[in-house]
């Protein structure tokens, strides 16, 4: 499973970072997003703690990128922050990928 996180800085990032090591079977990526209390990649790697987590600037690159790399029986989870979450899905929407 592969799993890109974002959120905003005031989340209670310490406690969610345990919950992302948690899954099992799992690679993480980090990213941001355009919103004025999004965390930047460095906040969030500082607070989480996740183990080796991989680091997208960019959003939508990085669906396109896991998409990509991901077999049929894989599965991307998208989580964090809900205002993240209302951009992914509008984009998903846009781009017909749901």
């Amino acid at each position: 499973m592969n799993v890109l996180f974002s959120a905003i800085t005031t989340k209670e990032l310490e406690k969610i970072g345990p919950l992302l090591n948690q899954i099992p079977n799992s690679e993480i990526y980090l990213t941001t997003f355009d919103f004025p209390k999004a965390a930047t990649l460095e906040e969030l790697k500082e607070r989480l703690h996740v183990r080796e987590a991989g680091e997208y600037q960019n959003w939508r690159q990085a669906i396109q990128v896991l998409q990509k790399k991901m077999g049929k029986e894989d599965i991307l989870l998208i989580t964090g922050s809900l205002y993240f979450l209302s951009d992914v899905r509008r984009y998903l929407l846009q781009q017909n990928i749901v």
